[in-house]
């Protein structure tokens, strides 16, 4: 059966498409562990280790022709509309696969893609957009002819993600993936690698993603990476970070929810503190994330359940929880939490298996 996205793509007004058309989908991912602080090119100054969503995802498909242009076209979609601006970061992306690998520059492209939840609702949708395209871009240069083995083609796809945007290499694997050195895991900083041995009750854990603000943040970032350069803690950040992603990763093969939880809580909170007091400094936090924040540890004491929160560089809070109290957290969501999200917006998602291939081609 083709992809639905698939077909959409097929029906665009007014697009001539290429020889094929495929693609792939990648989840967006939550770190437990933040990477804040990068040098080089997209190289972490830290590990980071983070869940693989499920259903907050990003589809991507390409059509390619060969041209004899020394210009080769190339074209970004999004939501079945061509759009440039949005387009930009995915064909820096492509510059990056045309350096290693000449010949695409014999094809004209058009990349097609779609989120299955708003760009601007405070979820990673680089990660996702990033990851999804790596992945196809990786599908298209075996289709013009380099051999590529299945375990190479994913750290490719990983490492040519990072280059994108740094946390969209976690999103290639699925449940609990680790990026980094020094995370007592054979990873390291150019591609990411899934975390073996995690216990079973972390396989089914549930992610609620509040979105308390979906109004752009005051620093990008990219902005918020730099800021650690000469921030006066820095040192101690990247030492402690180190010794988080070991101490999360062990936890996690354990089962300890409890402990891992109270450290992802401090993860969180010590990520905002590096903001709040940097050579520059940031809130992001608005006053409902501190509200929302306060009534989940209500919550957890009142219900004796083992429900957490972390948050990424932003307003919002991602509600981490064993899928066995999905009935009741969820009945707690809608009872306290929505009203303060904005609009009452929130997405229901859970810890997925990774990216999938999409159905239908040319």
């Amino acid at each position: 059966m083709t992809d639905s996205f698939i077909d959409r793509c097929k029906n665009i007004p007014n697009v001539d498409l290429g020889d094929e058309l495929f693609g792939w989908a990648a989840p967006s991912n939550i770190a437990l562990v933040k990477y804040w602080g990068k040098r080089d090119l997209q190289i972490p100054q830290n590990p980071s280790v983070s869940l693989t969503l499920k259903t907050c995802e990003t589809k991507t498909a390409i059509s390619f022709s060969q041209t004899n242009s020394e210009t080769p076209c190339r074209e970004f979609y999004f939501d079945g509309t061509r759009n440039d601006s949005f387009g930009k970061k995915a064909l820096r992306l492509i510059e990056f696969f045309e350096r290693d690998f000449p010949r695409l520059k014999d094809y004209d492209l058009k990349v097609f893609s779609e989120n299955s939840f708003p760009h601007s609702s405070g979820i990673a949708s680089s990660a996702s957009s990033m990851a999804s395209l790596s992945l196809t871009m990786m599908s298209l240069i075996k289709n013009i002819g380099h051999s590529i083995g299945q375990d190479e083609f994913t750290q490719k796809a990983s490492h040519y993600a990072r280059l994108g945007s740094g946390s969209a290499c976690r999103s290639i694997f699925g449940g609990t993936v680790v990026w980094g050195e020094s995370a007592g895991q054979n990873s390291n900083n150019e591609y990411a690698a899934e975390v073996d041995g995690v216990a079973e009750i972390f396989h089914s854990m549930r992610d609620s993603v509040l979105i308390v603000s979906a109004k752009e943040k005051p620093v990008s970032s990219t902005a918020g990476h730099a800021l650690m350069e000469a921030h006066p803690f820095k040192e101690a950040r990247y030492s402690n970070a180190k010794l988080n992603a070991t101490k999360i990763i062990d936890l996690m093969r354990s089962g300890e929810i409890n402990a891992w939880g109270d450290l992802v809580e401090r993860e969180a909170m010590e990520l905002h503190g590096l903001m709040m007091n940097g050579p520059e400094s940031y809130i992001l936090m608005k006053p409902n994330t501190l509200e929302v924040i306060n009534r989940i540890r209500n919550f957890r004491r009142e219900k004796g359940i083992p429900v957490f929160f972390t948050l990424d560089a932003g307003p919002n809070v991602h509600v981490l929880y064993p899928d066995e109290h999905h009935a009741l957290v969820v009945s707690f969501i809608e009872k306290e939490l929505v009203e303060l999200c904005e609009n009452g917006v929130w997405f229901d998602d859970q810890v997925g298996r990774g990216p999938y291939q999409l159905e239908g081609s040319l």
